[in-house]
């Protein structure tokens, strides 16, 4: 009887250290997203999702007053390594963590998207008052691209790209929330997601 007691008390903490460690290796959910098209929600297949080639909408939701990385390209580089759980914080630490892009000079560069260098990175800010504007070129064709406004109020006014090139069938997508302090030396990352575009 002692001997099962026992065997039941180690059982019983076996499985509250496995939970314990369950919960600690869960990933942090600080944003959620939706794509929708004509007004509509599009329900995923995996982590596929069949449009038209038409406007369609990335909306984007964090639970905190900040934003988001995004990499949006034809190379499927970045959505491959979330997959295999790649360490994005320590990506964007080494390689820029400001990446390039339209968010700090005035959207001067235009190509942030779909370019040759498949490492290309913009950051949504999503926050009060925090307007985004691209226009994403290629090939003289505008392709992809037009506004990004998000407001921290969860009320999305405009997240919205058009395909029109008719040469494209898919886009790869891989968002990410890192944060970094105040010397941008220490980043961490809390949440990735990737998903696939496909376009009929």
């Amino acid at each position: 009887m002692k001997l099962t007691k026992v065997i039941f008390g180690f059982l019983m903490l076996f499985l509250a250290s496995g939970a314990i460690f369950s919960n600690g290796m869960q990933e942090e959910i600080c944003f959620s997203y939706t794509i929708t098209q004509n007004d509509k929600t599009i329900s995923p297949n995996g982590d596929k999702y069949i449009l038209d080639k038409d406007t369609f909408e990335i909306n984007i939701k964090l639970k905190m007053n900040t934003g988001v990385y995004i990499n949006i390209s034809e190379f499927k580089t970045m959505y491959d390594r979330a997959k295999t759980r790649f360490d994005f914080a320590k990506l964007l630490s080494t390689n820029g963590a400001w990446m390039g892009g339209a968010e700090h000079n005035n959207n001067i560069d235009k190509n942030v998207f779909l370019q040759e260098d498949e490492n290309r990175w913009q950051y949504w800010f999503i926050n009060e008052n925090t307007d985004r504007f691209n226009s994403v070129e290629k090939d003289g064709d505008w392709y992809v691209g037009k506004r990004i406004v998000e407001n921290f109020d969860n009320v999305s006014q405009s997240t919205t790209f058009s395909v029109k090139d008719s040469g494209i069938s898919k886009l790869y997508v891989t968002m990410t929330y890192v944060t970094c302090d105040s010397k941008y030396t220490n980043f961490k990352e809390h949440q990735t997601e990737s998903f696939v575009l496909e376009f009929k």
